[in-house]
């Protein structure tokens, strides 16, 4: 590795950054020292920047990646964190509500998997990118778009790192 890739600030980008799980993993990376950039649906009063983004709008969650990049030189990990979980017994689910929680649960890790991959390779750089999964996804639950949605983040982290392992960009679950 490179002394300028070793020198480079350390930055983090979180979805999901504005409470619960999402911000604690911000603070935990703040208190060690990294460069925090978070997304999240609502405007927040953050010790860090935030991107208002919905993650389950592809395009505004491509654009909102991009900008990322742009705007935060040490970029290198990602952590898809952003999720919905309804508890909705599968009786009282619709295809709409399915399609919905698949949205921001899997299909915009995908994106945001994607995007970030690219931002490093273009960069040159290595780097993380982690997924937050649940033991939904092998043992269910009564949301069952909330559990498909799951178990696609697990199949999709194996994949990603699989493809990605030779660009030194790591993909975990």
């Amino acid at each position: 590795m490179s002394s300028s890739v070793v020198d480079a600030p350390k930055a983090v980008l979180i979805s999901g950054a504005s409470r619960g799980i999402g911000r604690a993993i911000a603070d935990r990376f703040l208190l060690n020292g990294w460069t925090v950039l978070g997304l999240a649906r609502q405007p927040a009063d953050l010790p860090f920047p935030l991107l208002v983004c919905d993650v389950g709008q592809p395009d505004h969650l491509q654009a909102r990646m991009t900008k990322a990049f742009q705007e935060v030189e040490g970029l290198q990990v990602l952590v898809n964190n952003a999720g919905v979980y309804g508890a909705t017994p599968w009786q009282m689910q619709n295809l709409a509500e399915f399609r919905s929680t698949m949205a921001v649960n899997a299909e915009a890790a995908y994106v945001a998997c994607s995007a970030f991959a690219r931002g490093l390779i273009e960069r040159g750089r290595p780097g993380s990118i982690v997924n937050l999964s649940s033991v939904s996804a092998r043992i269910g639950s009564v949301d069952v778009a909330y559990s498909a949605s799951k178990a696609a983040i697990e199949g999709m982290t194996i994949a990603f790192a699989r493809a990605l392992a030779p660009e030194q960009i790591r993909v975990n679950a």
